[in-house]
C-alpha cells in the first residue's frame, strides 16, 4: 500500500490523457478519411483526365475520317463531271446524306462557275475572298486543296474543299464543296461527347469556329488541344471537361456524422470500388493493347516507326520478314541502315532526309531494299506524323509494301499486250491481203507493160525516141509506187518497241488510208480527210497510231454493209482542244444499239460472226497507253462516230 500511495503516477495514467485519447483517435480516423476521400477526388479527377485525352483523341480521328469519307465522295463525283445533269444529281445525293456540305459546285479553270446545287447567283471569282482564290489556284495545279476557314454572310464559320477534274474530262476544271464548321461537329460528334464535354475549333489567334455547346456555355473543367490540320493548317480543337460539382465537402460532412464503423466501411468501400475501376481500365488497356498488337501482327504490311532524328523505333513482325533482319538488329538504329543498298545509298539518302523534312510524297515513293540474304526487291512506302498523346509529333510512321511481284506482273502484262498488238496487225493485214495484192498488181502490170513497150522500142532501134524516155520515167514511178506498198505493209506488221516521238496527223492518216483504200473502193465506200487541223503534229508511236486507224476505219466499213451505196461515206476530222488533238471516225452506219455500248470495249467481245473480239480493246489500251481517251457518240446524221484524243507535239 506504501508502494502504491508513494507512487501513484506510475500505477495510473493521467485522467486527462485518457480523456483526450477517444478525441486523438477521433482525429487521426478523421485525418484518414480525409486523406482517403482526397485520394479518391483525386483518383477520379485523373481517370476522367485519362478519359478526357482518349475521347478527345477518338473525337479528332471521327472527325478526321468523316472529312476524308465526304471528300472521297466529292472526288467519285467528279468522274461524271462531263455531264451536268448526271453530275447535278449526284450533287443532291451527295448533300442529302451530308448535311455538313452546305454547297457543291462545278467551277471551270476561269473560275466560272458551270453548275452549283444548291444554285448560287454570281457565277465568276468576283468578290471571292483571298483564301478561297488561293485555295482554287493551287487545285488547278491538280492537287485536292482545303481553304483556311471564312467567315459567311450567316456569321457561320466555313472552309472550302477543291477537288481537281481528270484530265480525262472534256474540261478542266475543279468541284468546290463548301463545309459548314458547325454543322460538321453537330453532326458528326455523338450526344454522349457533348454531355461529357465541349469541343471548340480554334484559329491561330484562339478565335472560336465552331462549338459543339448550342447555349455557348462556358465551362472551367479539364481540357485537352489537338491539332487539327484539315481543313487548314494552324487549328486546334479544344476539348473542355463540363465543369462538375466535388461531392469531397459532403463525404467530409457525413464521415464526421457517421459512426467510426460506418467510416470505416465507407471508406473501404470506396477504396475497393476505386481499385476495380483502375483494373477495370488496365485491362480494358491491355485487351485494347493486345488487340493493336494483334492486328500489326496479321499484317502483311510492314510497319515501322522512326524518331525525328531517323533512329528505328518500332518495327512489326511484317517488316522483319519482308527484310530478313529481327527486331533486335533493328530498334535503335539510326542510317544507314542494314537493308539499304549500297549502290543506291545516296538516292536512299535523300529520299530520307526529305520525310524528315516533312515533304515525302501523299501517294508514296519507291525505293529498292536488299534482305539479309542479299536479295532485292521493290517497295513502296507510306510515310505519316507519328503523334503522341499529348498532340505532339515525335517522328514518323512508315508503311512498306513489297511490290516486287506486282511490277513483275505489270512488265509480264506489257510484254503480253504488245504481242496482242502484234497479232492483231497480222491479223488485220492478212485480212486485208487480198486488198493489198490488188493494189500491188496494178503497178506491177504497169511496169511489164512499159518494159514491153521499152523492148518494141530498141529492138526497133528507136532509143532516140522522146517516148523511150518517157516510158523508162513512168516504169520507175510505178516501181517505186510498188515499193512504197511494200513498205508501208512491212512497217505495219514488223514488231518494234514502242517509241514515241512527234508525227503528222497527216501522214499517218494517209498511210493508214491508203492500207484500206482498197477494201473501200471495192465496197463503193469514199474515205473523206477533212484537212482542216491535219497538219498538226502528235506525240504517238506511228505504227500503234495507224493500227488505231485501220482498225476503226475497217470498224466503219463493216458498220455500212446494209447501208445504201449512195449513203456510203466515212470521214475522218480532227479537233485542236488545248494541248489535246481529237480525231474522229465517222460513218453511217446503223450505229451501236444502247444494250451493246457498254460491253463495246471489252475484250472478246465482237458483233461479227467471225471477230476476235480484241480490236476495240487493243484499240483503247494503245490509246490509254499514248494517255489519251477513246470513245464512241451517236453520229447526228446516222450511225456512230469513234474519237480518241493525243497530246500535241508542241504542248
Amino acid at each position: 500500500m506504501a508502494l502504491l500511495a508513494g507512487h501513484p503516477e506510475r500505477d495510473f495514467p493521467k485522467p486527462r490523457l485518457l480523456q483526450l485519447l477517444p478525441a486523438i483517435a477521433v482525429g487521426v480516423l478523421l485525418l484518414a478519411v480525409v486523406a482517403l476521400l482526397w485520394l479518391v477526388d483525386h483518383n477520379a479527377r485523373q481517370a476522367a483526365r485519362n478519359d478526357l485525352i482518349q475521347d478527345a483523341l477518338w473525337v479528332e480521328q471521327s472527325l478526321r475520317f468523316q472529312l476524308r469519307s465526304a471528300e472521297e465522295r466529292v472526288r467519285e463525283s467528279a468522274e461524271s463531271a462531263g455531264d451536268q445533269k448526271r453530275w447535278l444529281a449526284r450533287a443532291r445525293s451527295l448533300l442529302s446524306v451530308r448535311p455538313e456540305i452546305l454547297r457543291l459546285a462545278l467551277v471551270k479553270g476561269d473560275g466560272t462557275i458551270i453548275a452549283a446545287e444548291p444554285p448560287v447567283s454570281s457565277r465568276d471569282m468576283t468578290g471571292w475572298l483571298p483564301q478561297r482564290l488561293a485555295a482554287f489556284e493551287a487545285a488547278e495545279q491538280g492537287s485536292t486543296t482545303y481553304s483556311t476557314p471564312f467567315t459567311q454572310p450567316s456569321g457561320q464559320s466555313a472552309f472550302d474543299l477543291f477537288v481537281p477534274i481528270s484530265a480525262d474530262a472534256p474540261e478542266r476544271g475543279v468541284i468546290m464543296a463548301t463545309f459548314s464548321m458547325n454543322a460538321m461537329i453537330g453532326h458528326n460528334v455523338p450526344w454522349w461527347f457533348s454531355q461529357k464535354y465541349e469541343l471548340r475549333v480554334v484559329d491561330a489567334e484562339g478565335i472560336v469556329l465552331a462549338a459543339s455547346s448550342r447555349l455557348g456555355e462556358r465551362s472551367d473543367g479539364a481540357r485537352q488541344i489537338i491539332p487539327f490540320s484539315p481543313p487548314a493548317g494552324n487549328l486546334s480543337m479544344i476539348v473542355v471537361q463540363r465543369a462538375a460539382v466535388s461531392p469531397l465537402g459532403s463525404y467530409i460532412v457525413m464521415s464526421s456524422i457517421v459512426a467510426l464503423a460506418l467510416v470505416s466501411a465507407v471508406g473501404v468501400y470506396f477504396a475497393r470500388h476505386q481499385a476495380g475501376r483502375r483494373q477495370d481500365a488496365e485491362r480494358k488497356w491491355l485487351d485494347e493493347h493486345a488487340l493493336r498488337r494483334a492486328m500489326e501482327e496479321s499484317l502483311t504490311v510492314g510497319l515501322r516507326a522512326r524518331d525525328l532524328k531517323g533512329r528505328i523505333l518500332y518495327v512489326n513482325s511484317a517488316f522483319c520478314r519482308m527484310t530478313g533482319f529481327s527486331q533486335e538488329e533493328l530498334i535503335g538504329r539510326e542510317p544507314p541502315m542494314p537493308y539499304w543498298l549500297p549502290e543506291e545509298l545516296d538516292q536512299t539518302l535523300t529520299a530520307h532526309y526529305a520525310v524528315l523534312a516533312g515533304a515525302a510524297p501523299q501517294d508514296g515513293f519507291e525505293l529498292r531494299f536488299q534482305r539479309k540474304d542479299g536479295t532485292r526487291f521493290d517497295a513502296l512506302i507510306y510515310e505519316a506524323p507519328l503523334i503522341d498523346a499529348d498532340g505532339k509529333q515525335r517522328g514518323w510512321m512508315g508503311s512498306i509494301l513489297d511490290i516486287t511481284e506486282r511490277k513483275r506482273a505489270a512488265e509480264i502484262n506489257r510484254q503480253h499486250q504488245e504481242k496482242l498488238q502484234q497479232t492483231s496487225r497480222l491479223v488485220t493485214m492478212g485480212e486485208l491481203a487480198s486488198s493489198i495484192a490488188h493494189e500491188l498488181n496494178q503497178p506491177l502490170a504497169a511496169i511489164a507493160s512499159y518494159n514491153a513497150g521499152c523492148l518494141n522500142l530498141v529492138r526497133a532501134g528507136q532509143t532516140d525516141d522522146p517516148e523511150f524516155g518517157q516510158a523508162l520515167e513512168k516504169l520507175g514511178q510505178q516501181a517505186q509506187r510498188a515499193g512504197q506498198i511494200i513498205r508501208s505493209v512491212y512497217d505495219f506488221v514488223r514488231k518494234t518497241e514502242p517509241k514515241m516521238a512527234s508525227v503528222r496527223l497527216a501522214d499517218v492518216v494517209e498511210t493508214s488510208i491508203g492500207l484500206i483504200a482498197t477494201e473501200a473502193r471495192r465496197r463503193r465506200t469514199p474515205i473523206v480527210v477533212l484537212d482542216k487541223n491535219m497538219k498538226e503534229s502528235v506525240m504517238a508511236d506511228r505504227v500503234m497510231l495507224e493500227q488505231v486507224l485501220v482498225n476503226l476505219t475497217r470498224n466503219a466499213l463493216d458498220a455500212m454493209h446494209d447501208t445504201p451505196v449512195e449513203e456510203r461515206r466515212i470521214v475522218v476530222s480532227a479537233a485542236i482542244d488545248g494541248d489535246l488533238v481529237t480525231i474522229s471516225v465517222a460513218d453511217k452506219g446503223g450505229g451501236v444499239p444502247d444494250d451493246l455500248a457498254e460491253q463495246l470495249f471489252s475484250p472478246f467481245f465482237s458483233t461479227k460472226s467471225e471477230g476476235m473480239g480484241m480490236g476495240l480493246n487493243i484499240c483503247r489500251s494503245i490509246i490509254e497507253f499514248h494517255q489519251g481517251r477513246l470513245w464512241f457518240e451517236p453520229n447526228a446524221g446516222g450511225g456512230s462516230v469513234f474519237k480518241f484524243t493525243l497530246h500535241r507535239a508542241a504542248a
